[in-house]
């Protein structure tokens, strides 16, 4: 029981930490002049997936610990610091996309410094 009431104790302070950054987000992809200069526009519309993510998978786990087995929770929450870790750069609009601008690729930057 013990075990059941600390992964859903961390799962709803972890999906409460992440809801915090959902109204911040939606609010400055309403706003972009707001942004710091030279911040793409559709930045903050496209980071909202980050934290949303977070919620349902922190109170997934939580549910899934209480009624399947805490070691589930743990997983499921092992796995979002390895995502938050591989999207802490944020979550691009188009990640197809590589170069919006051949000359902002990091081989131009390096040729014009040489």
């Amino acid at each position: 029981m013990d075990q059941k009431t600390g992964v859903v104790l961390v799962a709803l302070i972890a999906a409460l930490m992440s809801a915090a950054l959902l109204p911040a987000f939606i609010h400055l992809s309403g706003n972009p002049r707001l942004a710091k200069i030279g911040v793409p526009p559709g930045m903050f519309a496209a980071q909202i997936v980050r934290p949303a993510i977070g919620v349902l998978l922190y109170a997934g786990g939580g549910v899934l610990g209480w009624f399947i087995h805490p070691a589930v929770a743990v997983a499921i929450f092992i796995f979002m610091v390895c995502y938050y870790a591989a999207t802490s750069c944020g979550v691009r609009a188009d990640p197809l996309k590589i170069d919006q601008d051949p000359s902002e690729s990091l081989t131009a930057k390096i040729k014009t410094r040489s």
